[in-house]
């Protein structure tokens, strides 16, 4: 059996050069769910607690098989301070949201660092093979979301909600078409209530079922019509056999307003997405 380990301590996508940084972790998903699709491969992420985990560095944690995170590590999709700058929510009442406890709880991360065996620990966790069974639990799983008679597969909305990701990868699943195109935005939704009830596993459950749908023969072409941003759109778009960018698109990291105030406050810019 072999096994793959990363271990994962950023903020996300540098504001400075967002392009290069999202097609980069688009490439690593797809990377890691190529190893999980074979049998008798594992991968595992170990999260750190300098920087901790957000945007597509944890979009590349979560594709992973299993995420090991440190007891003091700060997780995320959208970080504090991005979600505070877009939507003026103070961030205050949503701290504990961010904490791995509560990630793990919410079964966003799979385990918790405490014993400082750590190879022990990774070597005792059976692999876990990206099949239909495994991904058809995963959706299950979710909260968000309920059947519709309407495909999802060719949705155009401005903002993709967490019951949206749900349904698209439910359909994704179960269609029996061998090629779809998709055509519309892939904007992401900014808010702590989204945090709160674990963004990361519809994000985590669509990029699995594209990229295994994908994997597994089915041609998927991404249209890009107008706008997109955020790890939604590197978990979305980015995932299919193609993706095409309208000429007059706008694609970015995080809104301008969020940019603005974190590249005024950190000279390297790297912050989460």
């Amino acid at each position: 059996m072999n096994t793959v380990v990363l271990f994962i301590d950023s903020a996300g996508v540098s504001l400075k050069d967002p392009k290069n940084g999202m097609e980069g972790v688009a490439q690593s998903i797809k990377m890691i769910h190529h190893i999980n699709v074979q049998p008798d491969r594992k991968t595992v992420s170990i999260i750190g607690d300098t920087r901790g985990c957000f945007g597509g560095a944890l979009l590349i944690a979560s594709a992973c098989q299993y995420q090991i995170a440190d007891a003091n590590a700060r997780i995320g999709v959208s970080g504090p301070q991005v979600i505070e700058s877009i939507t003026q929510v103070s961030r205050h009442a949503y701290a504990d949201v961010y904490s791995a406890q509560y990630r793990l709880n919410n079964s966003e991360i799979s385990h918790i660092l405490t014993d400082q065996n750590l190879l022990r620990l990774v070597s005792e966790l059976p692999p876990l093979q990206l099949n239909t069974s495994f991904l058809q639990a995963l959706i299950n799983s979710l909260p968000c979301g309920q059947e519709s008679e309407v495909d999802p597969i060719g949705f155009d909305q401005q903002v993709i909600d967490l019951a949206a990701l749900k349904e698209t990868a439910a359909s994704f699943l179960n269609t029996p078409k061998a090629s779809a195109c998709l055509k519309g935005n892939a904007e992401q939704p900014f808010a702590f209530e989204n945090e709160a009830k674990g963004f990361s596993r519809y994000l985590k459950a669509l990029a699995a079922t594209m990229r295994y749908r994908v994997e597994s023969g089915m041609q998927i072409e991404i249209n890009v019509t107008t706008r997109g941003s955020g790890a939604t759109f590197i978990a979305f778009s980015m995932m299919g056999s193609t993706l095409e960018i309208a000429p007059d698109a706008t694609v970015t990291a995080l809104p301008q307003a969020a940019i603005d105030r974190i590249l005024a406050n950190t000279p390297s810019g790297a912050k989460p997405l």
